[in-house]
Parts: structure tokens; C-alpha cells; sequence
């Protein structure tokens, strides 16, 4: 089966509006392993760097609440950055023309990048209506995947353009950080990061009141980080720990406390550690970043 199929199939047939993170992470992904890859069409997939060997640890806790990324949030905040890449493109905040938000983010150096974020948030407007978006820029935001403007929907512009701009930063200093020889500082700037990444998801509303009690939970000592995962509203926490023995304690008695607020039995909540083999491992056909 191509790669692309299930990214088509739960599109254009399920009605989810998804990228292909999960697909390439199902198919690349290898045991002990970071993957780093954009998110594009056709994707780019970096080299593979072995978090065991960093003495880092990753933990999956699932939340208990259902995710599904064919809510009415995950769609707004997809459709909203794509509005948001339109009226930049439409307004001329920019000098030139670009294909993606992300890839603002390539042709200028850090210091400017920060500079240019500020500048495109400060002259998008917070929120807008579908029906107001409509009246002056059209009926396309510019993405034939994501679902269509819905007219009585109020779209929250700036925090989800800062998503996508951000994001993408933050992910490559993420890279930068694991490519070193990390000492516990690293570790804890890695963490800085994945927060503020979980961040910016509720500011999009697409956290959920039950993830914000658990990564509360896990702002402890030996935890480094944690963040929401994927599309966010419910589903899996991820936190980075080191590799030891008193993280390993830490992270179980926050699943203790997690499961006593919840009421359920801390055997009902599920747990993960590190990461696993994809469909792919038996080849090593990478196209690198």
C-alpha cells in the first residue's frame, strides 16, 4: 500500500483533516528513535537520531479522553492558518510569495524570523468569521484538503498562524538540542520547548481540560517536559524524562495522581515507553532534510 493512501483515504473519505504526520511515523518509525520530517507534500524525512543513547526517555500517558481529529477545533485551526497565509499573501505583509507558512521560516536567519513573526501577528486580526472572510478575501483559503469556511464559525487567525510559524521553529532547535552531547540543561531546554508547544495548541483550543490537569501533574522534578500530542483535543501526553530510575518513579506516581482525580483505576490508564518499529524498517530509503 502506498504511503499516501490512508493520508487520501482519511481526507477525502473519513472527512478528517490530516497531514501526514501519523503515516510517516507508522511507516519510518524505528525502535529507540527520533525521526525528524516536514510535514509537506512530497514529506522530507531527516536522519534518524537514537534518543537511548542521549539517556533521555519518552513516555505516552494516555489522558482518558477521546481524540478525533474531525472535531469542529482541529478543523478551525487548520482552516484558520491557511486564512491566515491568504491575507498575509492578499494584504502584502510580505515582499515575496510562498508556497507554505512554514517555509517563511527558511529564507530569512533567526533573528529576523522572530522579528517577522512579530510583524505578520501584530497586522493579523485576532479573529475573524467565516462570513467576514468571505465578504473580503473569497471563498478559498487556499488548501483543497482543508475542509471548507464555514460561515457562522468564528476563526481564531493570529494564534494559529503563530502555531504554524512557531511550531516549526521550535521542532528544529528540538533537532539542534538532540544532535549534542546533552548534558541535564539540555534536557530541561528540550522540555522548555514542549512546552511551549502545548502552549500555543490550547491557545488554538485545542487542548482540553483533562490533558491541562495531567501536564500540570507532570511539571515535577525529573520530568523535563511534556506537551499534548498530534492534533490535540484529548489522546495521548508525551513527556521526556532521563533515563532513570527516580524519572521512572515520577512518572508512575503522576499516573497515580492522574488516575485518583480521574476516579478510574491507574491499571485503566495506558501507558508507553519509547518508541517502536514502522512498516518500513527493513528498507532505508530516506530523503534528507
Amino acid at each position: 500500500m502506498h504511503l499516501f493512501t490512508p493520508f487520501f483515504a482519511e481526507n477525502a473519505i473519513a472527512g478528517v483533516p490530516c497531514g501526514i504526520m501519523d503515516q510517516l511515523a507508522c511507516y519510518h518509525g524505528k525502535l529507540k528513535h527520533l525521526i525528524p520530517f516536514t510535514c509537506s507534500l512530497p514529506p522530507l524525512v531527516g536522519k534518524q537520531l537514537e534518543f537511548s543513547k542521549k539517556y533521555l526517555k519518552l513516555w505516552g500517558i494516555d489522558s482518558t479522553v477521546r481524540h478525533f481529529n474531525g472535531n469542529s477545533s482541529y478543523g478551525r485551526v487548520r482552516a484558520a492558518a491557511f486564512m491566515g497565509r491568504h491575507i498575509i499573501i492578499k494584504e502584502s505583509l510580505l515582499f515575496r510569495t510562498f508556497e507554505t507558512l512554514c517555509s517563511i521560516n527558511r529564507v530569512f536567519n533567526s533573528e529576523q524570523v522572530n522579528i517577522l513573526h512579530d510583524f505578520i501577528e501584530m497586522n493579523l486580526p485576532e479573529a475573524i468569521t467565516g462570513n467576514e472572510f468571505i465578504e473580503i478575501y473569497g471563498l478559498d483559503h487556499g488548501d483543497k484538503i482543508t475542509l471548507p469556511i464555514s460561515k457562522d464559525a468564528v476563526y481564531y487567525i493570529r494564534a494559529s498562524v503563530n502555531l504554524a510559524l512557531r511550531e516549526d521553529v521550535r521542532a528544529r532547535k528540538f533537532e539542534q538540542i538532540l544532535h549534542r552531547d546533552l548534558d541535564e540543561a539540555d534536557g530541561y531546554s528540550l522540555g522548555a520547548l514542549m512546552r511551549e508547544s502545548h502552549l500555543s495548541y490550547s491557545r488554538c483550543s485545542m487542548g482540553s481540560p483533562t490533558t491541562e490537569i495531567l501536564i500540570n501533574l507532570l511539571d515535577i522534578p525529573h520530568i523535563f517536559g511534556a506537551r499534548i500530542t498530534g492534533g490535540g483535543c484529548g489522546g495521548l501526553v508525551i513527556c521526556l524524562t532521563n533515563d532513570s530510575k527516580e524519572a521512572g518513579e515520577a512518572v508512575m506516581e503522576t499516573v497515580e495522581k492522574f488516575s485518583t482525580l480521574q476516579k478510574v483505576n491507574a491499571g485503566q490508564i495506558r501507558l508507553f515507553k519509547g518508541s517502536s518499529d514502522g512498516a518500513n524498517i527493513s528498507k532505508s530509503l530516506f530523503q534528507f532534510v
